[in-house]
C-alpha cells in the first residue's frame, strides 16, 4: 500500500513538470513572434523545472567593447545584481540576485562582451535557475531587454 501511495505521488509530480514544460514552450514561441527587439528575438531557454533552467540571449551594438562592457556592468548594478567578478580583458561580468522566498538562495547572471570585426560589440547575457524555481519567460525578456538597453544605439 505504501508504495503504491508513493508510486502515485511520484507520477503526479512528474506529470505536472511535464505540463509545466510543455505551457512554457507554448508561450516562449508566442513571446518571440510579438517582440521584434533583438533581445528578445535573439532569447532562447533550455532545461526544465525540475532540472534547472537556463536563459540566454545576445545582441550586437555599434559601442566599442570597452564602452559597451562600462555600460552593461553599470546597467547590471541599476537592475539589482552583486556583481561578484568581472575583468575588462575578457569582456566578463558575473553577478547574482537574491531568490523571493529562497531562502538565502541566489541566481547567477553572466554576461559577456566581445569585440566584433565592424568596430562594434557583441553582448551575451546567460541567466540560470537552479531546478524547482520557475521565473516567468515574460519578465525574464523585459530583464534580459531591460540589462541591453544602454548598447542599443541607433
Amino acid at each position: 500500500m505504501k508504495k503504491t501511495a508513493l508510486l502515485l505521488v511520484v507520477l503526479t509530480l512528474a506529470i505536472q513538470g511535464c505540463a509545466h514544460h510543455q505551457r512554457e514552450s507554448k508561450e516562449e514561441k508566442t513571446e518571440t513572434i510579438n517582440d521584434n527587439r533583438p533581445c528578445a528575438a535573439n532569447f532562447t531557454s533550455d532545461g526544465s523545472f525540475w532540472g534547472g533552467r537556463s536563459f540566454r540571449t545576445y545582441m550586437d551594438s555599434k559601442m566599442s567593447k570597452n564602452n559597451a562592457f562600462s555600460s552593461l556592468a553599470a546597467s547590471f548594478a541599476s537592475h539589482g545584481y552583486a556583481i561578484t567578478a568581472s575583468d575588462r580583458e575578457s569582456g566578463l561580468i558575473s553577478g547574482n540576485s537574491a531568490v523571493m522566498f529562497g531562502n538565502g538562495k541566489v541566481v547567477p547572471m553572466n554576461a559577456t562582451v566581445k569585440s566584433i570585426p565592424s568596430g562594434g560589440s557583441h553582448a551575451e547575457l546567460t541567466f540560470q535557475l537552479s531546478g524547482g524555481l520557475s521565473a516567468s519567460l515574460d519578465a525574464i525578456k523585459k530583464e534580459f531587454c531591460g540589462i541591453l538597453d544602454p548598447l542599443d544605439q541607433k
